[in-house]
């Protein structure tokens, strides 16, 4: 294989990488498609192979999901609007607040960053803070910072699009829950709990339930959106986490709403489900994390394998 065909893959890419962005309405410069230039030929070296450049690209995704991510982060600049002169993102007394039209990559890498040693960053749409389930994983030793070259990257394509199949069955749980009980609920249903089991509030039946319906159906169909326009991996699965923790959330308080008009006490069903959409969403992003990390440890051994030893 010849130094122009390494060459020519490597141009061939961005030359694609070019044309995804221009479809996709970001901004990029010449300086954003040199830097990304030069890491390929660094991270290949001069005697690099074919083999090597693909595996180099593989990492950075198709030019397609690479052009997702950079029109995820918006233009090159300091936030500050043209129109207004009000900076759409950035932090007012102290408080973070990104005003930019919200992102599936950015709430990506908001929830899954696990080189950010920050457990509690600023989100990505709205004010205030979210919690970066990739730093809380370091703390906990679930994983290492450096465990995957690209998040969720290598994972299998299989395994990333397996991730939506869990919000997809708290939605159905949900939903089969409400019809189930729907005609033994009274028309006035408790809504809000005190730490003692004590009812705080109530609502409708009709709006309540409908409305814990829509807490778990809007956030699994948004999830299923980003999965179906193949989204970068992490994307993908980020909004599955996402949508599954919500589901978990209207599952737990509409048992507990069952729970209590059945003249039951307590709000174990309600602690149970809080404590389910913490550690479910955690637990799926840790598996693919070391699904994607054992993938990559087989790439790098099987690409080793053919190269053989170094001299």
């Amino acid at each position: 294989m010849t130094d122009g065909d390494v060459s020519a893959a490597i141009e061939t890419y961005f030359a694609r990488f070019r044309l995804a962005v221009l479809a996709s309405g970001a901004h990029v410069d010449d300086a954003m498609v040199a830097d990304l230039r030069a890491h390929v030929v660094d991270r290949v070296g001069g005697t690099g192979s074919l083999a090597d450049v693909t595996g180099v690209l593989a990492e950075l995704g198709t030019p397609q999901a690479l052009a997702i991510e950079v029109a995820a982060a918006g233009p090159p600049d300091d936030g500050t609007s043209r129109r207004t002169g009000i900076r759409s993102h950035g932090r007012l007394l102290g408080v973070p607040y990104d005003l930019r039209a919200p992102s599936s990559g950015r709430e990506a890498r908001r929830w899954w960053d696990p080189l950010d040693r920050h457990i509690l960053v600023p989100k990505s749409w709205g004010i205030g803070w979210s919690v970066n389930v990739g730093a809380l994983a370091v703390r906990t030793g679930a994983v290492r910072p450096d465990d995957e070259d690209v998040p969720f990257g290598a994972a299998p394509p299989r395994t990333v699009a397996a991730t939506l199949a869990a919000p997809v069955a708290v939605l159905a749980a949900v939903a089969t829950l409400a019809a189930v009980t729907w005609r033994r609920l009274p028309p006035t249903v408790p809504t809000r709990w005190s730490l003692s089991g004590e009812v705080a509030d109530h609502g409708r039946r009709g709006s309540t339930v409908l409305g814990l319906l829509g807490l778990a159906a809007v956030p699994t169909a948004m999830a299923a959106s980003v999965h179906a326009r193949r989204s970068p991996a992490l994307d993908r699965v980020a909004a599955s986490a996402e949508s599954l923790l919500l589901a978990t959330t209207a599952l737990s308080v509409l048992a507990q709403t069952v729970h209590t008009t059945r003249g039951r006490s307590g709000v174990w069903p309600l602690w149970l489900g809080r404590g389910a959409s913490a550690a479910l969403p955690f637990a799926l992003l840790v598996a693919v994390s070391r699904v994607g990390r054992t993938a990559e440890q087989r790439r790098d051994l099987s690409t080793l394998s053919m190269n053989g030893p170094a001299a």
